[in-house]
């Protein structure tokens, strides 16, 4: 991250393999509750992301300058991941039983 705001944070992200295209999938917050409204790289068009994970295609020796909105706690907790959802596995944190 080279900025963060309560509405928006700028990332930087560089491929740093000269023979293959990489994938990076950033989410917004530690667990997922925040909410990326809108992006831009340097400046260009914006894309509605609208979502807890936003996925970026670099070419071989890229980088890229993204500029990500998001709306603070707009989702619950979660460790769900864009490659599982929650609903498909069981918890990995289980509440204490108290007597």
């Amino acid at each position: 991250m080279t900025a963060v705001a309560p509405d928006a944070v700028d990332l930087e992200l560089v491929n740093l393999d000269l023979g293959a295209p990489r994938t990076v999938v950033v989410q917004a917050g530690s667990f997922g509750e925040h909410r990326f409204g809108q992006a831009s790289v340097s400046g260009g068009a914006v894309t509605t992301v609208d979502g807890r994970w936003l996925e970026v295609e670099l070419a071989p020796g890229a980088g890229a300058s993204i500029h990500v909105t998001m709306s603070r706690y707009a989702n619950s907790p979660s460790y769900e991941t864009p490659w599982s959802r929650a609903a498909d596995w069981a918890p990995i944190i289980r509440p204490r039983q108290v007597d």
